[in-house]
């Protein structure tokens, strides 16, 4: 956790805990000896007041929300509210994928662990509520909380968007599986430049006429281009992309520090 690429993910998913993580767990063996510590340290006030504000600023309640998009019970309440139109299929190709894995889980059990962690270290900052050094508000307020539900639905907006994408042969060593896995790890970069090659905005065929001073009204020629598929999917996403990269750079300002 102490790494700074770490600390950064903890920070951009509501959980600062390379500051605050473990203070609950350790001072709730012995809390009134840990609680005397503190009093008769100065330098151990500093800290704890670091811990203490890193702790306002965690949610674990936004870390669970980010567990709900990698759930395949998420997708499958798409799917049935979507019942009767093409959307369903959407849905349901990405509930699919996500059945077999335990990403939502793992969120989940971490968040378990974590707020274990923060009851305890609420146990001890309520313990030493009386000290004026100690008092601090709590720091999550609604800017991050609407900074974190906009990223959410871009996330999952983005899935369901490359979902949409037709079906096509894996002669690009991808299939449409992989392209929606690697909407959900946020490759989006990635899947933007593979849906450009599977599917070119103007056909080949065009650009080896481009020269030609001649009109030519052969369908042929116009065939395999996909200026729809571009308009829809592959344009919107990279929207997608760099509004998620402004919203990381927000969190990050609203913490004051990466990482």
């Amino acid at each position: 956790m102490r790494a700074i690429p770490h600390n950064a993910i903890l920070q951009q998913l509501s959980i600062p805990s390379n500051v605050s993580g473990g203070i609950g767990v350790a001072s709730g063996r012995e809390l009134d000896r840990f609680i005397d510590h503190v009093r008769a340290s100065p330098r151990m006030r500093e800290l704890m007041h670091l811990a203490f504000k890193a702790r306002t600023l965690t949610s674990v309640t936004i870390l669970r929300a980010y567990a709900g998009i990698y759930s395949s019970s998420y997708w499958s309440a798409l799917a049935g509210a979507a019942r009767k139109t093409k959307d369903a299929e959407i849905y349901e190709s990405v509930l699919q994928l996500l059945a077999p894995q335990d990403t939502a889980g793992s969120i989940d059990r971490l968040a378990n662990y974590l707020a274990h962690d923060l009851r305890t270290t609420d146990a001890l900052r309520d313990a030493l509520a009386d000290d004026d050094d100690q008092a601090l508000s709590d720091g999550i307020d609604i800017d991050l909380d609407l900074l974190h539900a906009l990223r959410q639905s871009l996330m999952a907006r983005a899935v369901s968007m490359v979902a949409r994408a037709p079906a096509f042969s894996r002669r690009h060593d991808v299939d449409k599986h992989d392209l929606i896995d690697m909407a959900l790890h946020l490759r989006l970069d990635e899947v933007a430049m593979l849906l450009r090659e599977i599917f070119p905005k103007e056909s080949p065929a065009e650009n080896l006429m481009s020269g030609l001073q001649e009109v030519i009204d052969d369908d042929d020629i116009h065939g395999g281009a996909y200026p729809e598929i571009h308009a829809n999917i592959i344009e919107p996403v990279d929207d997608i992309k760099a509004a998620l990269v402004a919203i990381s750079h927000a969190i990050s300002n609203h913490y004051g520090a990466f990482g």
